[in-house]
């Protein structure tokens, strides 16, 4: 028998019996700006820098980045705090209390989490030093000592003389005594040895101990002299007192000096304030650099000819390599917070970075690149207050701005703004609020005005003919519009957050004839429809079956028989019960139907009926940045859940990608597959729309079965029905669809070494 009707032999022989659970896989990755640098630290790989994104090493002589995200097994949040030990490991602390130890040589992290559990309220870390095997951790309550060999905690001091207790200490050292910089002045161990969580242990010197101020900031060792720097100039330590160090560095006649920073390399002591930069050595010093105009933190001294700052755009080099560069930083969005994320049909992902003062425009993501539109790069935008986006189906991306009207992008240079000066558009006067932008199935382009207050005109269609519609709220009161969806029959969905009052959710048919005089006639809230949980209304999304899941702010409710409204009837709205009490910020539907759920409390997966709950992912679990979410989207062409968070942005690679329409190939890879032991698995790609799959050996013996998770991938671990890894050979996969009529076969290698 030849060997291709062998193998479907045993296939049919084994198809009537039911496939396993499905086998998925994620892979994760974040993305975020790192351009505020909070502390950096050179080393001989080169600068080390903790920013609110992360952290990245900077190799000055190649000019390149490696960067480190949570998904790359840093936990901690905003990194603020950066130090090197005596071993080469890199110890980062964060805003939450997390510290990570990064070792090179094993290229992994441990994480140190007594801080960040601790009660306290207040946890940031400020300062990191090391003494041999001693870390000195500086933080919102106190000084923690950890051994570096084995991450244990010595002890935490919290209370400093007659100081409060839990104050803020922002530097420490160890030179034979404890020198630390707390709020309040600066406090000394009284001795060597002894209890130093008692407050007598601590003398606290204050200006009445010849300090110029008490706001210290940062203590430093130079030659065998305790440094501090403060409000007002330098002071060292000499005999139980405090003496003025370079007195041209302290103000005279109530003009106080703010020393920004003070570092020591070699025999070297450099100072800076006012963003000049300066260098004391042998009794004198000298100005090595002079810029009014920087904004510079700290200092990192390579070398005396060679000299770099920090700063809230990146790494600043001041004198030698990289000399005149201003904005080092790694590749990415233009803020670590976004109001909205799209991709749109060539794979880009599109980011609005939102409303407040700390938007920066708009951002693309190509895979490979960040390209960032704001003011600065082109003025035309007239704002950096973009907060939403759509993608058509043609390539066009539409971007809504709060005030400024909105954009449409062709080819990505081709921008045109439309506004009050090119539109009849009006809002708040001549500041137009575009809240949603979408697309019918005629192209015409619909969009929602957040709060006309000069005619009530909510609703706009521009027709592909360059002609523009305006539809009247029918409640006059009626005016903070947010997110809309357009469903199969062209009814335009979208809902209010105005008053408690007219709170719900309204829809609009022009029934296939654009008229002026048409105004907006359905409404739904919960004195309409019970089924309604809430009238205050977060988001809609428009699934595969044409329903309309709305997220509110006690749960989901599902919108279906959308068509009865066009005949004068009320469609179905019926609840989500494994969505109750939740927040629902945001919601988005891949390829399987299958709806993402981003709430307060982080990211839920549920079926495409809602009745199932498949996935629940925060902080704790997953690379995800903090459990604040408020923005999901999906590249359907691979399975890519982007998702946007508070603190950044994460993707998870899914298995969920848009299914083949048939059978072609089925494409397997890695081929060949190595067993090492590791959680690696076998990637099948090809499939269509719920495939069930088969693993055979070379003579037709069933291996393993299991359904797809739905989409056009689904994985292979390498492991027989009952749970252990295959032997090395040739395995068959044979693929086939819930009817049995499409079937796909490929083979892969399998190389066991475990």
């Amino acid at each position: 028998m030849p060997k291709y009707i062998k193998l479907f032999s045993v296939f049919f022989m084994f198809f009537s019996v039911m496939p396993a659970i499905a086998q998925t896989s994620g892979i994760w990755g974040n993305y975020t700006n790192k351009e505020k640098i909070n502390d950096a630290v050179a080393t001989n790989k080169g600068i080390w820098c903790a920013t609110d994104g992360g952290v990245f090493l900077y190799n000055y002589a190649s000019s390149s980045f490696t960067v480190f995200n949570k998904a790359d097994g840093l936990n901690g949040e905003a990194v603020t705090a950066i130090a090197q030990d005596k071993y080469n490991k890199l110890w980062f602390g964060s805003s939450n209390g997390t510290i990570d130890v990064y070792d090179p040589a094993s290229n992994s992290f441990n994480r140190i989490l007594d801080i960040n559990s601790s009660d306290k309220i207040l946890k940031s870390i400020y300062s990191i030093t090391t003494s041999g095997d001693t870390i000195i951790v500086t933080s919102d309550f106190g000084i923690s000592l950890i051994n570096a060999s084995n991450y244990s905690f010595y002890d935490t001091f919290s209370k400093f003389g007659d100081l409060s207790s839990n104050i803020k200490v922002s530097s420490a050292i160890k030179a034979g005594y404890i020198f630390a910089c707390v709020n309040g002045g600066v406090a000394k161990q009284r001795k060597i040895g002894g209890n130093l969580s008692s407050s007598d242990a601590w003398d606290v010197f204050t200006t009445s101990d010849g300090l110029p101020s008490n706001n210290t900031h940062k203590v430093v060792l130079y030659r065998d002299t305790i440094i501090v720097s403060t409000d007002n100039g330098l002071s060292y330590f000499d005999n139980n007192t405090w003496k003025t160090f370079i007195p041209s560095f302290t103000g005279t006649n109530g003009n106080s000096i703010s020393i920004t920073d003070i570092e020591v390399k070699n025999d070297s002591l450099f100072v800076m304030f006012w963003n000049n930069v300066y260098l004391y050595k042998d009794g004198a010093w000298t100005l090595l650099y002079n810029q009014p105009a920087a904004t510079m933190n700290k200092l990192i001294p390579i070398s005396d000819q060679v000299i770099y700052a920090t700063s809230d755009h990146g790494l600043m080099g001041l004198a030698g390599v990289d000399q005149g560069k201003v904005t080092i930083h790694p590749d990415g969005p233009g803020t670590n917070f976004a109001n909205e994320i799209k991709v749109d049909a060539n794979k880009n992902l599109w980011v609005a970075s939102g409303s407040s003062s700390y938007a920066k425009g708009f951002y693309k993501y190509d895979g490979k690149k960040w390209k960032n539109y704001n003011l600065d790069n082109y003025p035309k935008l007239l704002t950096n207050l973009y907060y939403n986006v759509f993608p058509a189906s043609d390539g066009t991306v539409y971007i809504g701005s709060w005030g400024g009207g909105f954009v449409r992008i062709k080819n990505d240079t081709n921008i045109t703004v439309f506004n009050s000066s090119n539109t009849p558009l009006v809002g708040m006067g001549t500041y137009i609020v575009v809240a949603a932008l979408r697309t019918d199935s005629k192209n015409n382009l619909w969009m929602l005005n957040y709060n006309n207050t000069v005619n009530n005109k909510i609703l706009s269609a521009l027709t592909k003919d360059s002609v523009w519609y305006h539809f009247k709220a029918a409640d006059q009161y009626v005016g903070l519009y947010t997110s809309m969806v357009i469903d199969q029959y062209d009814t335009k969905w979208f809902a209010s957050t105005n008053s408690s009052s007219t709170h719900g959710l309204y829809y609009f048919n022009e029934n296939g004839a654009l008229d002026n005089s048409n105004s907006v006639q359905g409404f739904i809230d919960k004195s309409t429809s019970s089924d309604l949980v809430s009238n205050i209304i977060l988001c809609m999304a428009l699934d595969k079956r044409g329903d309309i899941w709305v997220g509110t702010s006690l749960g989901a409710e599902i919108v279906s028989n959308t068509g009865q409204v066009l005949s004068g009837y009320a469609p179905t709205v019926q609840s989500v019960y494994t969505l109750s009490q939740h927040s629902i910020n945001c919601i988005a539907v891949d390829p399987t139907n299958q709806k993402w759920i981003g709430t307060n409390e982080g990211l839920i997966l549920v079926s495409s009926d809602g009745s199932t709950l498949i996935s629940t992912y925060t902080t704790l679990n997953s690379s995800l940045l903090s459990n604040i979410i408020s923005s999901i989207t999906i590249d359907e062409s691979d399975g890519t859940v982007y998702v946007e968070t508070q603190n950044g942005l994460t993707s998870l690679k899914t298995a969920f990608a848009k299914p083949q329409d048939s059978f072609t190939n089925l494409f397997i890879y890695p081929n060949p597959f190595v067993i090492d032991g590791s959680d690696k698995k076998i990637t099948i790609d090809g499939l269509v729309l719920s495939s069930s799959i088969k693993i055979l050996s070379i003579s037709g013996k069933l291996i393993n079965q299991f359904a797809s998770p739905g989409g056009r991938i689904a994985y292979w671990n390498g492991k027989t029905s009952d749970g252990n890894f295959v032997n090395s050979g040739i395995y068959i996969i044979v693929a086939y669809d819930q009817d049995g009529n499409n079937v796909a076969t490929a083979k892969v290698a399998v190389i066991r070494k475990k």
